[in-house]
């Protein structure tokens, strides 16, 4: 198991996809509490997916992963995913958005994989959205807004029920030079 200080522990992770080759082989990491890590590289070199394989999302070839002491690799996909919404928040590269929901019900509906009421997320929710310039659009559905303001709300879901871990796939990719550095 990893040690206590450690939120996220890779050790001999190899990940790829079906028969391809992988594209990651024997990958080490240790990331520490309040630790802030970007992981940068051309396109398609593995960026995505080993976010992916650290949260659990996709089980690597090899190897193991250990979130906040768990060993996750070890888990079932059910218990990954309890694990996951309980503990960390994602950002997704594209903000993967339902588009038949309203922004409020998008942020919050990550209580119901917490295992937390939605109401008590409420209060919460509006304050991430008023943070995040995106908070008057409680009411609008995903296809009546910018793909950066689809972002921010993406960012907002994922901080909802303020998770230990976040892992944000290019969460900046889609807003304008003044937005991503605030």
């Amino acid at each position: 198991m990893s040690s206590s200080a450690e939120l996220v522990r890779a050790v001999d992770l190899t990940v790829g996809y079906g028969r391809h080759a992988p594209l990651l082989r024997d990958f080490h990491l240790s990331v520490s509490a309040n630790t802030i890590l970007a992981l940068t590289g051309a396109s398609g070199v593995g960026k995505s997916t080993l976010l992916y394989a650290l949260a659990g999302m996709i089980p690597p070839r090899e190897g193991s992963v250990d979130l906040l002491g768990a060993r996750i690799t070890a888990f079932s996909e059910r218990a990954r995913s309890r694990h996951r919404a309980r503990h960390i928040g994602f950002v997704f590269q594209d903000s993967m958005l339902d588009p038949a929901r309203r922004t409020l019900d998008l942020v919050t509906e990550t209580a119901i994989y917490a295992g937390v009421d939605r109401r008590s997320l409420l209060p919460r929710a509006h304050e991430l959205l008023e943070e995040l310039g995106v908070g008057e659009l409680a009411h609008r559905r995903p296809g009546q807004i910018s793909g950066g303001q689809a972002q921010r709300i993406a960012l907002a879901r994922a901080l909802a029920t303020a998770p230990r871990i976040v892992f944000a796939d290019e969460p900046t990719a889609n807003l304008d030079p003044a937005s991503a550095t605030s």
